[in-house]
């Protein structure tokens, strides 16, 4: 079986920012990501695909945007039990506020994916936890882009 892989916003935005998507040096980085995101074997949740503000990436993700996975009943059923055990995985301040964190461990419990995300473990006593302390205790796997890159290529 193929591995998969479920990418965070931050992730994405870290690549453009240290490889601009923009200057040609770093064509072959998009260009694997997009043979990727075709192939299947790098998805995200719909909810990721809404984080990204970049102008830039937003335009270059378009075609890639059915590899952002919609809110399936079984995604959000996934979500409600990862709340449930880590309901401050999400803060709710304001609308703008991005809480794609559950939907895209959700997603990647599904589809039994590896984690690209540039998060970090916390300590359990800090008042918001992260996306790799959850992967911990559903035994996902989590790794950085650079990580994913050396992997992939």
């Amino acid at each position: 079986m193929t591995q998969r892989y479920v990418i965070d916003a931050c992730s994405l935005m870290r690549a453009n920012k240290n490889n601009n998507l923009n200057k040609a040096i770093y064509s072959e980085v998009w260009k694997t990501l997009s043979e990727l995101f075709n192939k299947g074997i790098l998805l995200s949740s719909s909810e990721i695909f809404d984080e990204i503000k970049d102008p830039d990436l937003q335009n270059w993700l378009t075609p890639y945007k059915k590899k952002f996975i919609p809110l399936t009943r079984d995604i959000q059923s996934k979500t409600r039990e990862i709340l449930e055990t880590y309901p401050n995985l999400i803060t709710i301040r304001s609308i703008k506020n991005s809480n794609g964190d559950p939907f895209l461990i959700a997603t990647a419990l599904i589809y039994k994916a590896t984690v690209v995300t540039e998060e970090k473990i916390v300590d359990v006593t800090c008042k918001k936890c992260k996306i790799p302390n959850v992967c911990k205790h559903y035994n996902i796997e989590y790794i950085t882009f650079n990580e994913f890159i050396d992997r992939v290529t």
